[in-house]
């Protein structure tokens, strides 16, 4: 098969995958590595058209500006649950090539699956659930505008623990990712070692992002899991199927 993983030629030699360099990829391999490339740069460019949400706290002007970009915020946030799932996909093929069966490939998968739930969640009540609160209460009368006071403060809460949840399970999976990949040798190494880097990094944001400051933190964690995504796919579209360690 195209992406194959070959758990008794693993057993045969205790080097296997673990200790080549990369060679040249098969065409499926490539094509879904670009694919993890494109989710990579398409989840920054949805960071950076990310509506500004404004800076007035009247709770009307709060309301009109949110149903006013009912439309933007549902592309980006919709469009980055859609990455994610995608992600997804190209990670289960990345983790073929690992070998499934390893401890800390399953790991990976398993972190990456709840961590891209918790994230999509948060992407779906920030971006498709309070637009449409807004949009059933702005053209209200001010008194009428205040039982959406107490629903966008749910949404709010719910959104700042969703999110700083979900961006941890997913730097738990590039941490598992990376002790996965970084023993064996060449590109994979490499590859290994960025995982750390970037799962450390998304770790350490997502605790900052819990202060009163920390949208920046926030913005560091999401850029991280878009640089191992980028280099999760350059490592797929070079790595052929073959042999991979059985354990």
């Amino acid at each position: 098969m195209a992406i194959g993983y070959h758990p008794e030629a693993g057993l045969r030699d205790s080097g296997g995958a673990a200790n080549a360099a990369i060679p040249a990829g098969d065409a499926p391999a490539r094509w879904t590595g670009a694919g993890l490339i494109a989710c990579g740069l398409a989840s920054v460019i949805l960071l950076l058209i990310h509506p500004d949400p404004g800076g007035s706290p009247a709770l009307s002007d709060v309301l009109r500006g949110e149903a006013a970009q009912a439309g933007p915020d549902a592309l980006v946030h919709g469009g980055y649950v859609v990455v994610l799932a995608l992600e997804l996909v190209g990670f289960a093929a990345l983790a073929v090539r690992a070998g499934p069966r390893r401890t800390a490939v399953l790991a990976a998968m398993l972190f990456a699956l709840i961590g891209s739930g918790l994230l999509s969640g948060s992407m779906i009540v920030d971006g498709l659930v309070t637009p449409g609160v807004a949009g059933r209460y702005a053209a209200a009368l001010p008194e009428k505008q205040e039982p959406a006071r107490a629903l966008l403060v749910l949404i709010g809460a719910a959104v700042r623990v969703l999110m700083p949840m979900g961006l941890s399970f997913l730097g738990a999976a590039a941490l598992a990712w990376g002790t996965a990949l970084a023993p064996m040798r060449g590109g994979v190494r490499i590859a290994g070692w960025i995982a750390l880097a970037s799962g450390a990094v998304m770790l350490a944001s997502s605790g900052a992002s819990l202060q009163p400051a920390g949208m920046l933190a926030m913005i560091a964690a999401l850029l991280s899991s878009a640089a191992w995504t980028v280099t999760a796919g350059v490592l797929l579209m070079h790595w052929r199927a073959g042999p991979s360690p059985g354990r």
